[in-house]
């Protein structure tokens, strides 16, 4: 019997922030590392909800590894990203009884996971029927392969999260109620970074750092200012959108950065007035309005393509579906031109 998950692994802990960075200053969030550890020495299907971007699956490593099974594998299923077929098949696995054939198996998370934890992300978004048989495997350790109709036994360990609100999915029968009970005797809320604002000086240099690294650029500490606009924001990205933030502030600069990105809410496609940047003519320049408007890819989508591709502007160009010419066109409209020059070269 073979394998088909390529998304199983062991935890490094060397790859995880440090606890100080993960957990930052704010007494909630270290109620939360408290609650965690506790949590950890059970066996407990575990539930951690949270805004989109506030960083669910590093909490779930750091139980992972705080836990007797550190050692075992850790499998990532994204359960909006998978279709329900395909989903029942990576978590249960799936045989083939026909005497008449030769006898084919794949294993499942559940089986690839012994000794270990099964991770699945946006528990809200999975279909009715597979709740039932994931609230049958929680409540008996049993399931059933795809194919077959003998049961098995598993000792993997569960973790799920949900940026979506479970308790409003219940009301509007998109979730079970029993197996939402079942799971709330472990349940994690982690906070959006605008109630942690505490921590943005301590998440800003840590991030700035780590992208420094990653493009060989020198990172340039933030003034009070700097700070102060960017603690004054909403973040209705919570730290991925810090992260884009800091991405930004490395190659663009801080006035720049926080001129477009912030008060524009390019990081986010919105403004602090929930206006999408754009819609209400804001820009940094009129030049810039008036070439974005000729073009549907904006200076947000360029900038987010030459930060993925360590500014190698070719293979930017081909991550936004657009010529090499165009793309120099677009750099030079929106000011980006020279911008990797005169911030070192990653």
């Amino acid at each position: 019997m073979s394998s088909s998950l390529e998304n199983g692994y062991q935890i490094d802990p060397a790859c995880l922030p440090d606890e100080s960075i993960l957990f930052g200053h704010s007494s909630r969030m270290l109620a939360i590392r408290e609650r965690l550890i506790a949590i950890a020495a059970t066996d407990l299907p575990v539930l951690i909800q949270g805004e989109s971007g506030t960083g669910k699956e590093l909490f779930a490593e750091f139980l992972h590894l705080q836990s007797n099974r550190s050692e075992g594998p850790f499998i990532r299923l994204n359960c909006a990203l998978t279709s329900a077929v395909a989903f029942e098949s990576e978590i249960f696995g799936w045989e083939s009884d026909d005497l008449c054939a030769a006898r084919e198996c794949r294993y499942g998370a559940v089986r690839v996971a012994e000794c270990g934890t099964v991770f699945l992300d946006e528990i809200g978004e999975l279909s009715w029927a597979l709740q039932e048989k994931l609230l049958r495997l929680l409540e008996r350790g049993c399931y059933q392969s795809v194919g077959s109709l003998r049961g098995k036994k598993t000792n993997a360990r569960f973790i799920f999260t949900s940026s979506i609100d479970l308790k409003t999915a219940v009301e509007k029968r998109r979730f079970r109620p029993d197996l939402l009970g079942r799971l709330r005797a472990a349940q994690i809320h982690v906070l959006p970074l605008r109630e942690r604002k505490e921590d943005i000086p301590l998440l800003c240099e840590y991030l700035m750092e780590r992208l420094a690294k990653k493009f060989g650029m020198k990172a340039e500490p933030l003034s009070p200012k700097a700070l102060n606009t960017l603690r004054s924001w909403h973040w209705p990205g919570n730290i991925r959108e810090l992260e884009n933030a800091m991405g930004r502030i490395l190659l663009l600069g801080v006035e720049d950065a926080l001129g477009f990105g912030m008060r524009a809410g390019a990081s986010a496609g919105y403004g602090e007035d929930g206006v999408r940047a754009g819609e209400s003519g804001s820009g940094n320049s009129a030049s810039i309005g008036t070439c974005s408007r000729r073009c549907e890819v904006d200076r947000e989508s360029i900038l987010n393509a030459l930060l993925s591709n360590g500014w190698n502007r070719r293979k930017a160009a081909q991550q936004l579906k657009m010529s090499h010419a165009l793309l120099l066109q677009r750099m030079r409209c929106e000011g980006l031109s020279g911008r990797r020059r005169s911030h070192g070269s990653p």
